[in-house]
């Protein structure tokens, strides 16, 4: 049995997820790390560096929130 595919998010979606998701991972500070979840997205906080960056991946702006 396949796994259901969930629909893709868009646009404004995306946006209100990530604002849900950053306010709740900002919570987490200034512990160490923090994590949100929810039904559509996945976000991580953490004052060390926790994505690989080799390869030439774009830098990703952090708007004056750490490594968020």
């Amino acid at each position: 049995m396949r796994p259901r595919r969930q629909r893709e998010m868009v646009g404004l979606e995306w946006r209100s997820c990530l604002e849900k998701g950053s306010k709740a991972a900002m919570g987490c500070a200034p512990s160490k790390e923090g994590r949100a979840l929810n039904a559509e997205c996945y976000l991580r906080y953490s004052t060390e560096k926790f994505y690989n960056d080799a390869g030439g991946a774009e830098q990703v702006a952090d708007h004056g929130h750490g490594n968020l």
